[in-house]
């Protein structure tokens, strides 16, 4: 909201304001500062704080210029030594994470600074948001457990989630490595290792998306929506422009 640009890498949190590049990083010495150099999940709430996640989850506050980190405590008030990808900040205000092996998802709540366990006891598994806007509540979380299985969990009540399983696999090939999901009105968009996929969740049916016109092996990095069009960022071959219904290229760059 300020105009600062944040890159989270795997030796601290780099800011840059248009001038200089300032370098976020942890320190024996130091206070208010970042509880690891790993930075695994990058977040903003509507009031402007940053959250990410490392050994433990940290807020910076662009006023005052300093962190703080929040440790997930287990039995006997030991800490948790696992990382926590923040990947989701609701209506509420809650900041929803993988908090690692132990917990499984769970949210964090500034209000009373806790995390609270949310029901989903998951292992190994990368927390993928379909939501664009945190002006809404979580109903539900597309977890990846890299073993090309993807699970739908969708909220039943408090803490009861009903799952599905989708195999992540077209013609006997594997998606591979997923890198991104989105949800659009009636399908969800997957950008993986293998390319860009539409998946409709209540046929349980993948399709790939054509993308050859352009270059072939292109590697789809994330998707959002503006109108009727999908706009692919790729690792390899700038932004696609598509027409979400059809599918047919509209323009790239």
């Amino acid at each position: 909201q300020q105009g600062i640009l944040w890159i989270s890498t795997t030796n601290g949190l780099y800011s840059y304001d248009g001038i200089s590049i300032l370098l976020h990083k942890s320190s024996t010495f130091g206070k208010n500062i970042l509880s690891n150099n790993r930075i695994t999940g990058l977040l903003e709430d509507r009031s402007g704080q940053l959250w990410c996640g490392s050994e433990s989850l940290c807020k910076y506050d662009p006023c005052s210029k300093k962190w703080s980190c929040f440790f997930v405590t287990i039995e006997q008030g030991k800490l948790l030594m696992d990382y926590i990808f923040p990947f989701y900040i609701d209506i509420e205000n809650k900041v929803w994470c993988y908090i690692g092996k132990y917990a499984g998802i769970g949210y964090f709540d500034p209000l009373t600074e806790t995390f609270q366990e949310a029901g989903i006891k998951a292992k190994n598994i990368v927390p993928l948001s379909n939501k664009n806007s945190f002006y809404s509540k979580l109903d539900s979380i597309w977890c990846f457990d890299q073993k090309d299985k993807l699970t739908l969990h969708t909220l039943l009540s408090k803490n009861k989630w009903q799952t599905k399983e989708f195999t992540l696999s077209l013609n006997n090939e594997s998606l591979g490595l997923i890198y991104d999901l989105k949800v659009d009105d009636q399908k969800t968009w997957i950008c993986s290792a293998n390319g860009l996929y539409k998946l409709n969740v209540y046929q349980n049916v993948i399709e790939k998306i054509d993308l050859s016109d352009i270059q072939s092996n292109i590697i789809p990095s994330s998707v959002s929506f503006v109108n009727d069009y999908a706009l692919i960022s790729t690792f390899n071959h700038g932004l696609i422009v598509l027409n979400s219904n059809n599918n047919k290229i509209v323009n790239y760059i």
